[in-house]
């Protein structure tokens, strides 16, 4: 959907909440997997039956979102793809442009799209600010409007605790909580995991965690005829899952050799991210065996894991909680990396008697049979939990508009802090004065008439050759740090240079060692700046190259818990 074209289908409805339906706007950054939009699909659903029905805009990441069946009164937004390799770093999927430049290219357009359709509630998956703070110009616009709110909506297991805690301290995301939020809602039941003892969340935002229970959906009536296997299969079988299938190929590789119970057929959902290459040595697997088949994107497997007499699958949030809630036997051999979600949602469930759990690392065609031939057929009535979820967001909407609007006391986490106290709020830009970027001047202004003093630290030089008049109106000094022809015998001879200045630069030595030579560089110098000047918050909008060198020197000064920059996701 192009924005001229949100905004062409959004004019009919009279502005403000009197007279129109309320709109909700659900943002998830994804990268390629489909549990984020199955999932945001599903909540949708849910907040439909308010009366009248909101009109919902989904904002993926996932461009196969378009396909898959929209609840009522629900479109999508499918922004330019991130990518995630499996060591955990990010790229554009597609298209053949810089990390940054993608990320601007989804933060404008996010905005504009916001903008236009004026949510009346925005929630947002998992990651605070957005992918690398693409969120954060939206959520500020949003913030501004009283009566808007905002929920930050969690699966119940993040990733190891160390993990978890670390990520939430580089991205601020206690500080976003407090400015922006005025929920979180965990998907998911304390007794099996608890987000806030296991990652021990501050009091500040526990206080603001409602838990809602897992999002099962409804269990499909199991006479139904099964989706993609109804004139192929006539007898039982057993099913194996991968997810999105960009790592699924070993898993299935073992289902498709394992022994199966006699009279059992093989069934395997290859999913929509397997490569072409991969998708072809099953299909040769399959061939050579009557009783297996591999299928590829289904819109709706709920049917097909109702038909099963047994699962074996990745242990991704939607299928573990499908699985529960339709009760088939099932063994979750879970993803461990990049994160270990997956498998300590399987081992807490396991240990609660409710599914059984294969560790990759022992995953072989011999382990599944042993499983499919025996376990996979015991009684395994497990312990009761939550899996009422959907059923509950309704309500915990209407909660939201209980509090009344949105107070400057929330958007300061319930303190108030001078700004003579507080210092110069320093902006660290990729590039500045940027045609591009208007929303940025517009905050620049804001804060200047607010008497909030502002100074600008950019890592480029301007290049474009056209400017906005309201920048003649900014009142900031501008401090470029040194930028192009640097190199490694620098990085070590500008921490030598602020060896006295910065006595703590040594506690980064291995990032700064690690980083792009220039990123460190201009980190160091960035360093030596703040503490000249006395400066306690550094700002950057994206978590681009500026919030890299703004991370590194807040590092090295041991800036205050007040220093922000966005985080990765």
């Amino acid at each position: 959907m192009s924005i001229a074209t949100l905004h062409d289908s959004l004019a009919a409805p009279t502005v403000g909440t009197d007279g129109r339906p309320r709109r909700i706007a659900l943002y998830s950054h994804d990268t390629q997997g489909l549990g984020h939009i199955r999932r945001n699909l599903a909540i949708a659903d849910a907040l439909g039956t308010a009366t009248p029905a909101p009109d919902v805009l989904l904002v993926s990441g996932v461009r196969e979102a378009g396909a898959l069946p929209m609840p009522p009164n629900t479109d999508v937004l499918s922004l330019p793809a991130l990518f995630k390799s499996e060591s955990g770093h990010y790229g554009a999927r597609s298209l053949s442009t810089s990390l940054d430049d993608l990320v601007e290219l989804r933060a404008q357009t996010i905005g504009a799209a916001l903008e236009v359709f004026q949510p009346d509630v925005l929630v947002v998956d998992k990651v605070a600010r957005g992918a690398f703070g693409e969120l954060e110009p939206a959520l500020q616009a949003i913030a501004a409007r009283p009566d808007a709110r905002m929920v930050l909506g969690l699966r119940d297991v993040l990733d190891d605790a160390a993990t978890t805690c670390g990520e939430w301290n580089d991205a601020a995301t206690t500080e976003a909580v407090h400015e922006f939020y005025d929920a979180v809602w965990i998907y998911g039941d304390r007794r099996v995991f608890d987000p806030v003892k296991e990652y021990g969340l501050p009091a500040s935002v526990a206080a603001m965690v409602r838990h809602t229970g897992y999002l099962a959906p409804a269990a499909p009536d199991r006479d139904r005829p099964t989706a993609g296997v109804a004139g192929l299969i006539d007898s039982p079988y057993a099913l194996c899952l991968v997810g999105g299938g960009q790592d699924g190929e070993r898993l299935a590789t073992a289902f498709l050799g394992a022994d199966l119970p006699a009279g059992t057929a093989g069934v395997v959902v290859a999913g929509p991210f397997m490569d072409a290459a991969a998708r072809s040595r099953l299909d040769e697997l399959a061939s050579n065996r009557p009783d297996r088949h591999v299928l590829g994107f289904l819109e709706d497997c709920a049917p097909l894991l109702a038909g099963a007499t047994a699962v074996v699958a990745m242990g991704g949030y939607n299928t573990t909680v499908e699985l529960l809630a339709l009760g088939v036997p099932a063994l979750i051999v879970p993803r461990t990396k990049p994160r270990r979600e997956q498998l300590i949602r399987a081992e807490r469930l396991a240990a609660l008697g409710l599914l059984d759990l294969l560790h990759p690392a022992a995953l072989s065609p011999q382990a599944l049979s042993n499983w499919l031939a025996t376990t996979a057929l015991c009684d395994r009535p497990g312990a009761a939990i939550d899996l009422h979820g959907l059923a509950r967001l309704p309500s915990l909407l209407d909660d939201l508009w209980s509090k009344g609007p949105r107070s400057q006391e929330h958007a300061s986490g319930g303190t108030s802090v001078s700004q003579a106290e507080a210092g110069p709020v320093v902006y660290v830009l990729k590039m500045y004065p940027r045609f591009s970027e208007t929303f940025i001047v517009n905050e620049l202004l804001a804060h200047q008439a607010a008497g909030v003093g502002v100074e600008i630290v950019s890592l480029r030089p301007p290049v474009d050759g056209r400017f906005h008049e309201s920048l003649a109106a900014v009142d900031a000094p501008v401090t470029y740090l040194p930028h192009g022809g640097l190199n490694a015998r620098m990085v070590w001879e500008a921490l030598r240079d602020a060896a006295a200045q910065l006595p703590d630069g040594s506690s980064v030595l291995d990032e700064l060692l690690a980083a792009d030579v220039q990123d460190a560089v201009q980190a160091v110098a960035l360093a030596q700046y703040v503490r000249v000047r006395g400066v306690t918050h550094l700002h950057a909008h994206f978590g681009s190259v500026a919030t890299t060198v703004a991370r590194l020197a807040g590092c090295s000064r041991r800036l205050s818990a007040a220093t922000a920059a966005a985080a990765q996701a």
